[in-house]
């Protein structure tokens, strides 16, 4: 799931959830997300709430980027809770992305026992990705066929060292309809 937006600034990753019919079951959930939240500029990164993981989506804080992850996981670990969760970090390097958002978004991954896949961490992927990042984004965000198929490099391994998911006491599984 990706192409949208963390947080309330535009459509949201979450919104995409009500195309899946109630009842679904998948063996992983592979997300990623957050540039269009720091690249618009319109929300607050946010930072990992105290808010237990067993608390109701509604109270994560959708307005901010980490805020809008959280209730996205709490969706997600309600309504698909054999699913295997991760989560890709993707290739944007500036300081905006990597001093800012990656480091919440690690915590909160962790927080949430959530994979993640940080691509600008493998210097061997930055390497090979900016060498001829022309062919790789169509505009320096998002990436074209070349750039993907680098990608996918790095996903078939890290998808397989994914753990089985562990299950939350006191969670209450159930289909996200908003």
């Amino acid at each position: 799931i990706g192409g949208y937006s963390l947080s309330t600034i535009g459509n949201q990753i979450k919104d995409q959830l009500q195309s899946v019919p109630a009842g679904s079951e998948f063996d992983y959930i592979i997300l990623d997300g957050g540039i269009n939240d720091v690249y618009l500029g319109a929300t607050e990164y946010g930072e990992v709430s105290t808010t237990a993981i067993t608390a109701p989506p509604s109270a994560f804080d959708d307005t901010t980027a980490i805020g809008a992850f959280e209730q996205l996981m709490s969706m997600l670990k309600r309504s698909y809770p054999n699913a295997k969760i991760g989560y890709v970090i993707t290739y944007q390097r500036d300081s905006r992305w990597m001093e800012g958002f990656v480091p919440e978004v690690i915590k909160a991954c962790k927080k949430w026992g959530v994979s993640y896949l940080c691509l600008p961490a493998t210097e061997v992927f930055n390497d090979m990705f900016n060498e001829n990042a022309g062919a790789h984004t169509a505009d320096t965000v998002h990436a074209t066929v070349e750039g993907y198929e680098l990608i996918m490099e790095y996903l078939p391994q890290w998808m397989e060292a994914i753990p089985e998911p562990e299950i939350i006491e006191g969670f209450e599984p159930e289909v996200y309809d908003q």
